[in-house]
C-alpha cells in the first residue's frame, strides 16, 4: 500500500500566498519538502515561535524545514497530509 500525500485547502492557500505557487507547483514542492526537507528537530537553533506553536508529542506531525519555510505534516493510515507553511523568521539563519 503506498502512501498518498495530500495538500489542506489551508496549505495551499498558505503556500498560494507565501510562496506563490499554484496548484501543480504547490504539489511538487510538498513532495520535496517531505522528501528532502530536514526535520525541524535536528536544526541548531529552530525557531522558537514554530517550536512552541507545534501539536503536542503525541499527535502524528512531522515538522520539516525545507529552503526558507516550516512545513508541517500530518500522519495517518495511508495518507501523509500537508497542513500548513510557515515562513523561517530573519534570526533563525544564523
Amino acid at each position: 500500500m503506498s502512501t498518498v500525500l495530500n495538500i489542506s485547502r489551508h496549505a495551499f492557500r498558505r503556500m498560494h500566498e507565501r510562496v506563490g505557487l499554484g496548484r501543480r507547483a504547490a504539489s511538487r514542492n510538498a513532495q520535496r519538502a517531505w522528501h528532502l526537507g530536514q526535520n525541524i528537530k535536528r536544526i541548531k537553533r529552530p525557531d522558537r515561535w514554530v517550536l512552541a506553536n507545534m501539536p503536542a508529542e503525541t499527535s502524528e506531525c512531522v515538522d520539516l524545514r525545507y529552503g526558507n519555510f516550516y512545513y508541517i505534516f500530518e500522519k495517518s493510515v495511508g495518507e501523509i497530509v500537508l497542513v500548513t507553511v510557515i515562513p523561517v523568521k530573519e534570526e533563525s539563519y544564523a
